[in-house]
């Protein structure tokens, strides 16, 4: 805290506000991300969606031949809980674009210009840049002299502040962005002064010219659409993300965005070209390959909010081994993986489920198998379908997340909207499984499919279980997002002991909700924080340690009543 400053200050009562870091709050743990074909949308851009109304606008419906699965899944996801969840479309089809350049003397791109539409036919649409000047008047009154800010001029129609200007008289010229604008007085004020003197004879009269583009897009019959005067500022009324609406196109900026300074950041005039770098492509799904799963896998590494992965559509080793490998990257997410259809119940490496779980695995319980698939009602018509469970069980993971807690393991659930299973299971098929990581989906009288298994794909102990590892995935990310503010604080026992106090009471609110074992919180968890685990040479290099202990609940996977009968007691009869 900084000590009060009385300085030239009279004598009295002064106030002085201390900004005191909020209470850690638990992130979420329930927004799911699904990755698989579709009918329209987006290709390899994650989407989050809150609905099913709006996954049918921007994707489309069911697919049935070939059949696609991740469309049930997402169906299966709202139905049993889920709220929020993110769609990556795979697909073989290509939009047409072309790719437009800067006017830098080593050209760059800066605009990509995408055909709406997917496959050939977007190919034969056609993109013009033109030079747009909106406004072009000259100079009034005196000279101007170098490092000169503010020019009057005859008229200012047409320019607003951050607009791009070129000031001219013969061979000489210079580009400037305009600050402001004194409609009044019919002056401008520039952003920075003039590099270069100007005279203002009436036969040689200093111009001021508005720097802008144009651009034209012609559709394949030849009709065309106007964007006149746009400008590349998101800060100007022209800006050409805000006034290029286009049913044919999208035109954005290139990815990463190219750092040209104006006006060299405008794009260059070109004649009118075809989209054909790429030209377009129809989709077709039988040509999709685990590469394809793959590379839309990468593409959650940008969002931050994804703590469940589902790909119903693959459950070839490749694609789970790298929705794996993804999750124990990011460390914040949960990957839920199918079993291939049609395998038997054993847990054998040899064959049936057990030969895919033995290509499989997390040491660090990033993952959980399910089996067998489920049977849902056919939404296109009467009749049953056969599908994988993924969609369905984040929905349970989502559902159990919001009535207990990420705590509570997400089984002994029952499974909405599944009608039966593959194959039916007995105890006996099911104990070997169980102890392989492979959880059982059985049916129960009365209840209907239920989830009755909850490990994950690990074989430590620690990781056993599914609830631990979200619980633990929960409070690492809770933690380090909640205690942002000390990074480049001092790194003294001040910011040590604020550091220990707000990841205590979020510990201690984690125990008090039951994630905890311990009849106390001193019981349940602890936090460190000294100087044995930051000594002198440990903060030269900018670092403070903390050592977070916490004492998980684990589920009560086997109830066990141990009946005993008293000697001299009352008989028993069974």
């Amino acid at each position: 805290m900084a000590p009060f400053d009385a300085t030239n200050k009279a004598p009295g009562v002064y106030i002085q506000e201390i900004d005191v870091p909020g209470p850690i709050a638990g992130v979420g743990t329930s927004t799911a991300a699904f990755i698989g074909p579709a009918e329209q949308g987006p290709i390899n851009t994650p989407v989050f969606l809150t609905n099913w109304t709006q996954f049918q606008t921007m994707f489309g419906g069911y697919i049935m031949a070939p059949p696609v699965y991740v469309t049930h899944a997402i169906r299966g996801f709202l139905d049993n809980g889920g709220a929020s969840f993110y769609f990556v479309r795979v697909s073989k089809a290509v939009r047409a674009s072309l790719t437009l350049n800067d006017r830098a003397t080593n050209a760059k791109p800066i605009l990509v210009v995408t055909a709406k539409q997917e496959g050939a036919q977007a190919t034969d649409i056609q993109v013009e840049v033109k030079d747009a000047i909106l406004s072009d008047t000259t100079v009034t009154g005196n000279s101007l002299t170098a490092r000169t800010t503010t020019i009057p001029v005859q008229s200012v129609t047409g320019i607003e502040s951050n607009t791009i200007v070129q000031i001219s008289q013969g061979n000489n010229s210079e580009t400037r962005k305009v600050q402001s604008v004194n409609a009044t007085e019919k002056s401008i004020t520039l952003t920075t002064g003039l590099q270069q003197d100007y005279t203002s004879p009436a036969e040689n009269p200093v111009h001021v010219r508005t720097l802008g583009f144009t651009l034209v897009v012609t559709a394949v019959d030849g009709a065309e659409t106007i964007f006149e005067n746009l400008s590349m500022d998101s800060n100007h009324s022209r800006y050409f993300a805000n006034l290029v609406q286009s049913k044919l196109v999208d035109v954005t900026l290139v990815d990463p965005p190219n750092a040209a300074a104006p006006p060299q950041n405008r794009p260059a005039v070109q004649a009118k070209t075809k989209l054909n770098a790429p030209a377009g492509q129809s989709d077709d799904l039988s040509q999709l390959t685990s590469a394809d799963y793959i590379a839309a896998i990468r593409t959650l590494e940008r969002i931050d909010d994804v703590n469940i992965l589902c790909i119903p559509d693959r459950t070839d080793q490749d694609v789970q081994k790298a929705m794996i490998a993804h999750c124990e990257k990011m460390q914040d997410r949960f990957a839920i993986l199918d079993p291939s259809y049609g395998l038997i119940p054993d847990a054998t490496a040899s064959s049936g489920i057990g030969r895919q779980r033995s290509g499989i695995g997390s040491d660090g319980g990033y993952a959980a198998l399910y089996y067998p698939w489920i049977e849902i009602t056919n939404p296109l018509g009467a009749g049953r379908l056969t599908v994988p469970p993924s969609g369905h069980l984040a929905g349970v993971y989502a559902r159990t997340d919001g009535s207990r807690g990420v705590f509570k393991a997400p089984a002994n659930e029952t499974i909405r909207g599944a009608l039966a299973l593959e194959q039916r299971l007995t105890d006996d098929e099911q104990g070997p499984l169980n102890e392989q990581g492979i959880n059982v989906l059985k049916s129960v009288a009365g209840r209907g499919v239920v989830v009755w298994g909850a490990r994950t794909l690990s074989q430590k102990p620690q990781w056993r279980y599914i609830n631990v590892r979200r619980l633990m995935l929960f409070i690492e990310e809770s933690i380090q997002e909640g205690t942002q503010f000390a990074v480049f604080e001092p790194n003294g026992l001040e910011l040590w002991q604020k550091v220990k106090r707000q990841v205590t009471d979020f510990l201690t609110r984690v125990w008090t909700d039951g994630a905890l074992f311990g009849a106390t919180a001193k019981q349940a968890f602890q936090v460190r924080v000294d100087e044995e685990l930051n000594p002198p040479d440990l903060r030269a290099l900018g670092q403070l340690v903390i050592e977070v202990i916490v004492y998980p609940v684990t589920p009560a996977e086997f109830i066990v009543f141990r009946i005993i009968q008293q000697p001299g007691g009352p008989s028993v009869q069974e």
